[in-house]
C-alpha cells in the first residue's frame, strides 16, 4: 500500500498507537472495586507515592474488616446490598479513632503535603463526609455529584485536593470512561511527542482527542483506558530505568516514533478512503454550516482551538472556507467564506445557488491534486452508501464491544455489549445474557427523525418498568416496528459510535443531536 493512503494522525495519537499495546489494553484490579469507600482510600492516598504503597493501604483496610476488594463480576456494578456503604465507612473510622485507623487499620501515615499537610487517613474521612453530604453512599449514586460543581468546590476545600487530580482519579474508579487522572507521569507522555508543557485541563483534552483518533483502530478504547495504558507503560520504563538513567527507555521509543513519522511507509492510524460524509444544518434562522461524522478516516487537517483554512469548491465556484473542531471532536465547515476576489460570501448562499438545503447529505470531496486542503463539495443521493445504515454498517463489526450512554455526560454506570452477528438488514447484539435484534428499520426511523427536524433532541431509552419515555429514541423504534423491546440504548450508542449523534445534557436528561449542534 501506498504511503499516501495512510491518515496523518496527531503526533500524541501515532506516539500512543506506537509505544502502547492498546491490541491488549485492559484496565487494572483497582478500576472494579467491590465497594465505593475503597475508591475513596485509593484516590487520596495515591498522589504523589508510589502505587504499590496505596495498593497495600486499601488491601490492609480490607483484610482488618474481612470485606472483599475487588468484584467478582467484572462486567457490572455491584448491587447496593452488596457494597459497604460510605456512611458505614464513616462510622467505623469515627468509632475507632483517626489514630487507630492511620496505625492499625491503614498502617500508613503519609500525609497530604509535606508543608502543613494532614493526615491522608483524616483527608480520606473528609471525603467521605463530602459525599455522605450529598447523599452518595453506592456506586449507583454517582450520578448526584459527577457533573456537581459545588460539590467539586467542597472537595476541593480538604487539604491536598485543590487541584482535584484525586476528584477526577475517584470518577474513575468509580466507574466514569471519559476522564483521566492527569498526574506528573501521564504528563510527561504527553509532552513527550508534542515537545510543550500542559495543563491538568490540556491533559484532558489532548488525551480525549487522541482516544478518537485511535479508535478508528481500537474500538474499545475510551479515555480512561487510554490514561491506565500510558500509566503502565510509565511504571515499566521507570522500573527498567531504576539502575541507571529512568528515562532511558522512553528516549529510545521516542526516536523510533520519530523514525516512524519520518517514514510514511509506516502506518500508525487508520488509512485514507476518499469521500468525507457531512451533512449540511441549519443551527439558527439563517445561517448553515456543514457538520462532518467525527468517526471516518479523513485528512483534515484539523487544529484545536483554531479555525484552518481549506480550499473549498462549491457548484464550480471556489472559496477560502475554514473548518473548525468541537469539544466534542466534530469537525465542521464555517459559515462565512471568501471568494476569488476576496469579497465575503456566506456559505448559506452559496449552497443554496447550488442547490443544497438543510439536512442535505454531501460528500466533501478531497482533491486529486497533491495540496490536501482542497476539496469540492458533492450532493450525497438517496439510498446511496451516505444513508445511516450503510455507515453503520461500515463502521461496526462482529465481535465489537461498545458501550450504552450511561448517565450523564460522563457516562455514569455505561454496560458493555458485543455486536455477535451482522447481516444485510440485521445487526445482533449481546448484552448480559440476552441476544437482541436491531432491525434496520431501528436505525432508519431515528435518521427519519432528524430529516424531518435537524434541530430535534431526542431522549434515549425507556423507564426501569420497560415504559418507553415520550419523545424517546426508544418511543420512535417501539412504534416503527411493533416490538416492545427496549433497544434505544443500543441504537443510539451504535450512532454515536459512528458520529452521526452526538450526546447532551437537556436539563439532566441525555438526548442525541445532531452532530455540530450547541
Amino acid at each position: 500500500m501506498k504511503s499516501s493512503e495512510f491518515k496523518r494522525a496527531s503526533p500524541l495519537a501515532e506516539y500512543c498507537d506506537l509505544v502502547l499495546d492498546l491490541k491488549n489494553a485492559h484496565y487494572g484490579d483497582e478500576h472494579f472495586y467491590q465497594s465505593l469507600p475503597l475508591c475513596v482510600i485509593d484516590a487520596v492516598y495515591s498522589i504523589g507515592v508510589i502505587y504499590e504503597g496505596t495498593r497495600r493501604t486499601v488491601k490492609r483496610y480490607c483484610d482488618y474488616y474481612s470485606l472483599q476488594r475487588i468484584r467478582s463480576d467484572r462486567a457490572t456494578v455491584p448491587q447496593s446490598e452488596e457494597q459497604e456503604s460510605i456512611g458505614q465507612f464513616i462510622e467505623k473510622i469515627i468509632s475507632a479513632g483517626i489514630e487507630f485507623f492511620t496505625k492499625k487499620v491503614f498502617q500508613n501515615r503519609q500525609r497530604t503535603s509535606t508543608r502543613n499537610g494532614i493526615l491522608k487517613s483524616e483527608a480520606v474521612l473528609r471525603f467521605a463526609k463530602t459525599l455522605q453530604k450529598y447523599r452518595v453512599n453506592y456506586f449507583q449514586d454517582i450520578s448526584r455529584v459527577i457533573d456537581d460543581v459545588k460539590f467539586e468546590d467542597d472537595i476541593k476545600t480538604i487539604p491536598g485536593q485543590r487541584s482535584g487530580i484525586s476528584l477526577k482519579y475517584f470518577f474513575m474508579l468509580a466507574g466514569s470512561e471519559d476522564l483521566i487522572k492527569p498526574d506528573r507521569w501521564i504528563k510527561q507522555f504527553i509532552e513527550n511527542p508534542i515537545k510543550k508543557q500542559v495543563s491538568d485541563q490540556e491533559s484532558q483534552w489532548l488525551l480525549s482527542e487522541a482516544c478518537e483518533e485511535l479508535r478508528l483502530k481500537h474500538p474499545r478504547l475510551t479515555p480512561r483506558l487510554l490514561d491506565h495504558e500510558i500509566w503502565k507503560y510509565q511504571r515499566s520504563k521507570s522500573k527498567k530505568g531504576k539502575r541507571g538513567n529512568k528515562h532511558l527507555n522512553q528516549k529510545e521509543d521516542f526516536k523510533k516514533f520519530v523514525g516512524a513519522r519520518n517514514n510514511p511507509s509506516v502506518p500508525l492510524v487508520g488509512s485514507h478512503t476518499g469521500k468525507i460524509a457531512g451533512r449540511i444544518v441549519r443551527p439558527d434562522t439563517d445561517r448553515l454550516e456543514i457538520t462532518i461524522s467525527k468517526n471516518q478516516d479523513h485528512r483534515l487537517p484539523l487544529k484545536p482551538g483554531r479555525r484552518v483554512p481549506i480550499n473549498l469548491s462549491i457548484g464550480g465556484e471556489s472559496y477560502e472556507a475554514g473548518v473548525r473542531i468541537t469539544k466534542q471532536g466534530v469537525p465542521w465547515i464555517c459559515p462565512d467564506l471568501r471568494d476569488s476576489r476576496g469579497q465575503k460570501v456566506r456559505l448559506a448562499d452559496a449552497l443554496r445557488r447550488s442547490g443544497f438545503e438543510k439536512g442535505d447529505k454531501v460528500f466533501i470531496v478531497k482533491s486529486k491534486s497533491q495540496n490536501f486542503k482542497t476539496f469540492h463539495l458533492e450532493h450525497g443521493t438517496e439510498g446511496s452508501e451516505m444513508s445511516w445504515w450503510k455507515i453503520v454498517s461500515e463502521k461496526v463489526s462482529e465481535g465489537d464491544i461498545l458501550f450504552t450512554p450511561g448517565r450523564g455526560m460522563k457516562g455514569l454506570n455505561k454496560k458493555p455489549f458485543k455486536i455477535t452477528e451482522k447481516g444485510a438488514d440485521i445487526i445482533r447484539i449481546l448484552s448480559g445474557n440476552s441476544l437482541i435484534p436491531l432491525e434496520r428499520k431501528c436505525f432508519d426511523t431515528i435518521e427519519e427523525a432528524f430529516k424531518e427536524s435537524s434541530s430535534l433532541q431526542l431522549r434515549v431509552a425507556a423507564l426501569k418498568d420497560n415504559k418507553p419515555l415520550e419523545g424517546s429514541a426508544d418511543k420512535l423504534i417501539r412504534n416503527a416496528t411493533g416490538s416492545q423491546l427496549a433497544r434505544g440504548n443500543y441504537v443510539c450508542s451504535i450512532l454515536e459510535y459512528c458520529g452521526l449523534v452526538q450526546y447532551k445534557m437537556k436539563g439532566r436528561k441525555k438526548v442525541i443531536v445532531l452532530p455540530g449542534k450547541p
